[in-house]
């Protein structure tokens, strides 16, 4: 239930706010783009030979930790194929959204669709240790293995 609430969450954030962000149309194989984008985060492909070409109107936003690609409605089930033939099952997924977990340090892809559009958001999250949570940095005797005592 949290990762539905946390994907709806993202999901209406990038729907709002994409308003403000400068898109730039695309050109040629979106597939193409994808993998490109999903390596540069850390993503590692399961197959790139033989992969559908999806050609449509698509734009895209790109910023230092984010891409954010726009298609039509209507290529929401071609670009759910081109994942799963890339990168294998989904880490989550629900009705209309997909979460592929690209690194274990912090890349994540994921797919979101609506009547309105099919988002693409390919993004660098880095994932947090659990000395960072700890208060004042600290290490916890709680928690010998899993924290480092260097």
């Amino acid at each position: 239930m949290k990762i539905c609430t946390l994907l709806f969450t993202l999901f209406l954030a990038v729907l709002c706010g994409c308003g403000h962000w400068l898109f730039t149309d695309g050109h040629g194989d979106v597939g193409q783009f994808i993998l490109q984008n999903a390596e540069h985060f850390g993503g590692t492909p399961t197959a790139t030979n033989g992969l559908p070409r999806i050609s449509d109107q698509w734009r895209y936003f790109k910023g230092s930790n984010r891409v954010v690609i726009d298609l039509s409605p209507q290529k929401f089930p071609a670009v759910e194929a081109f994942l799963r033939q890339s990168f294998g099952q989904p880490t989550g997924y629900g009705n209309k959204y997909y979460y592929y977990q690209l690194s274990t340090n912090g890349g994540s892809l994921y797919l979101l669709g609506s009547d309105k559009s099919t988002e693409v958001i390919i993004q660098w999250h880095p994932m947090p240790t659990l000395s960072m949570m700890l208060p004042n940095n600290q290490t916890s005797r709680k928690f010998p293995l899993l924290v480092s005592q260097d």
